[in-house]
């Protein structure tokens, strides 16, 4: 199939792709996101380009996800206004490829990282996040257009004093690492400017943040979190059955990828992994890692708004 310069999404978010360096060149995107990269170039930088429908009420924002809880900004990005129907949102400064050695990956781990974050909001504090981004799991081969949901809840007035948010799914997580969002002002008021006010809380604390399910037994896991933008090839932690966490990266995992090539794992999936590995890489003193992990349970999210 031949590659479209624009990729469109089921919410009706569109990207483009701009490949950075003695010229600028808008590249192809096939289906499965792959980069339409000529084959005498070396890429060193991206750039992103995003068309969000007039209709949807969506901020686009990034995180400093190179601190921890760090916040959302917008400085990096340009609102070029409105065209045809269509908000166009544009990276001010672009996606780094990096390279050590005989690894390459998009840098995510900083205030400017490999992807942009699209928060909707839909009636009655309806909530989702959206990232869209570039990434290489294997070594700079190729190129990958992401787009995944990474959240999806609702948000909730708290004794009239807080806003708290409750995931759609446990499978989403707590809202608590990414309520950054609302101390942005944009974002407040865009919030404010839905019209709709925010129900009262009263559930309990466990629906804000679903437990998770402790392993059975050695040799078994449970994700915590996974990411496919975070690390050189996807990154995550699970909880394994002593109560302790652990790294786990993307080639270590090996479960069949999705239909896009992208390996992806939800939060409460259970894995078996055949090693656990210390005092790997530079983080000696961190938590260990596994290795040749497999999916025993599978769950594919429903993203119907």
């Amino acid at each position: 199939m031949i590659a479209q310069d624009v990729h469109k999404y089921g919410n009706g978010i569109m990207t483009s792709v701009i490949l950075l360096g003695k010229d600028r060149v808008k590249l192809g995107i096939g289906q499965d996101g792959v980069l339409d990269i000529p084959r005498d170039v070396t890429p060193n930088a991206f750039s992103l380009i995003l068309l969000i429908p007039e209709k949807l009420k969506c901020l686009v924002a990034q995180k400093n996800v190179g601190e921890e809880k760090g916040g959302y900004h917008q400085h990096a990005l340009v609102d070029l206004g409105n065209l045809v129907g269509y908000k166009t949102v544009v990276m001010r400064n672009p996606i780094q490829v990096l390279r050590k050695g005989q690894k390459t990956w998009t840098a995510w781990h900083q205030e400017e990282p490999n992807r942009l974050d699209c928060w909707i909001i839909g009636p009655n504090g309806r909530l989702d996040l959206f990232q869209v981004g570039v990434v290489t799991h294997d070594n700079g081969r190729s190129f990958k257009l992401i787009g995944d949901y990474r959240w999806m809840g609702q948000l909730f007035d708290k004794n009239r004093s807080s806003i708290v948010g409750k995931p759609l799914s446990p499978i989403w997580g707590g809202f608590e690492n990414r309520k950054q969002i609302l101390d942005l002002p944009e974002f407040k008021k865009l919030l404010n400017g839905t019209g709709n006010l925010l129900l009262p809380w009263s559930g309990k604390e466990n629906e804000l943040n679903p437990p998770l399910s402790r392993p059975k037994g050695p040799g078994l896991a449970t994700v915590d979190w996974y990411n496919p933008f975070a690390g050189q090839t996807g990154q995550g932690i699970v909880l394994l059955h002593d109560g302790s966490n652990a790294w786990l990266h993307g080639i270590d995992i090996l479960s069949q990828t999705d239909p896009d090539g992208v390996k992806r794992l939800w939060r409460g999936q259970s894995l078996q992994y055949v090693a656990i590995i210390q005092n790997w890489g530079s983080k000696k003193d961190g938590p260990p890692k596994i290795s040749g992990a497999k999916k025993i349970s599978t769950y594919t999210p429903t993203t119907n708004r």
